[in-house]
């Protein structure tokens, strides 16, 4: 569904920058403590690669967050 691709990322244009900005006050979105969300929403910036949606370069506390997500053990 193309038309909803375009909603989905005109939305995330708008909240991933929000996000980044929390990251910035805590190590994960929801305070320090791992949970089913955070889990959550590393497999939903993991899925825009699937989109062909690169997360911006200019969100560096997302960037972080998403590398120490990923370096945890399965």
């Amino acid at each position: 569904m193309p038309e909803w691709g375009e909603v989905s990322a005109r939305i995330a244009a708008i909240r991933l920058p929000l996000f980044d900005v929390r990251l910035g006050r805590s190590r994960c979105r929801a305070g320090d403590q791992q949970s089913v969300a955070v889990i959550s929403a590393g497999i939903a910036i993991d899925f825009a690669k699937a989109t062909r949606r690169e997360r911006p370069d200019e969100l560096p506390n997302l960037s972080r967050w998403h590398a120490q997500l990923a370096a945890r053990p399965s």
